[in-house]
């Protein structure tokens, strides 16, 4: 549980996809995520399911890696029966957080794994949600020149009873630039649209995000526009989020020098490699 590199390293020998479950929360998994993701070893992350707080789309981790210019697929997952059993609100089921994946015009296994490993995904517990940038899709790269204006469509699909659509949102490093509410005119609970130009100036990856009804949320995996060749990183995030990532390897460094005996506390058993990873890690922040 504390070297995932050696079984990253060996999947992606096999032709697969890694990433983690969870939104990297259980058991400190943004320590490995920091790792992980720093190392380019993660292909997707987890961002929506019921068995975190706050859930069921966490964003904290995800924003966090695509600010630094990152580029990981959105995926989600039901962990049935175990997320929602002691639930209130939302019933253990198969499918009660999902992802999906364009697959063009037939489907197969070739075709949607090719599909996921290009990021063409959303996560949602409820709506559908669609994205388009100058006609690419969620997990394309778009080279542009400075002053160079994108045509953006975002649509979410609901229903009246089942999934009321409540909002829709185009979302820029992080915030939001565009929204729409199913009480504005031309909008309703069962679709909900967005359509901008946009003049960009500096690289940003570009997401859209929904909400509908109690714990129905939807988020793309986002488009990536690089400009004039600078990539996407948000250099408005980007000091804080370098001083995070260094926070959590010194969390971990903390760790691996306390033996202990819990069953989700022995990084120490670990500490010589972990020890290397962790500089390797920080090299590439500094």
């Amino acid at each position: 549980y504390y070297l995932y590199d050696s079984v990253f390293d060996r999947v992606h020998k096999l032709g697969g996809l890694t990433g983690y479950a969870h939104q990297g929360m259980s058991f400190n998994g943004y320590r490995g995520m920091t790792l992980d993701i720093l190392t380019e070893k993660v292909d997707f992350l987890e961002l929506l399911q019921f068995c975190v707080p706050d859930g069921p789309l966490h964003l904290d981790h995800y924003y966090h890696y695509l600010d630094l210019g990152f580029m990981i697929t959105a995926t989600a997952g039901s962990d049935f029966p175990w997320c929602g059993r002691n639930s209130s609100t939302w019933d253990a089921r198969i499918g009660n957080a999902r992802f999906y994946t364009y697959v063009g015009d037939s489907l197969t296994f070739k075709g949607w794994k090719q599909g996921l490993g290009a990021g063409h995904t959303f996560v949602t517990s409820g709506p559908m949600l669609d994205l388009k940038i100058s006609d690419r899709l969620p997990g394309d790269l778009i080279e542009a020149e400075k002053g160079t204006t994108l045509h953006i469509t975002a649509t979410a699909f609901g229903h009246t009873e089942q999934v009321p659509l409540k909002n829709l949102e185009i979302i820029g490093h992080g915030s939001v630039i565009s929204s729409v509410t199913s009480e504005d005119t031309g909008q309703n609970q069962e679709q909900l649209t967005i359509e901008m130009e946009l003049p960009v100036s500096n690289g940003m990856w570009i997401a859209a995000k929904c909400t509908a009804g109690e714990s129905q949320e939807a988020h793309t995996t986002p488009i990536y526009i690089s400009v004039d060749g600078n990539g996407f990183i948000n250099p408005v995030t980007a000091p804080m989020y370098l001083e995070l990532s260094e926070a959590y390897l010194q969390e971990l460094e903390q760790e691996i020098q306390r033996p202990h005996d819990w069953f989700d506390r022995q990084a120490w058993r670990y500490g010589e490699a972990l020890q290397i990873r962790i500089d390797e890690a920080r090299a590439i922040l500094d």
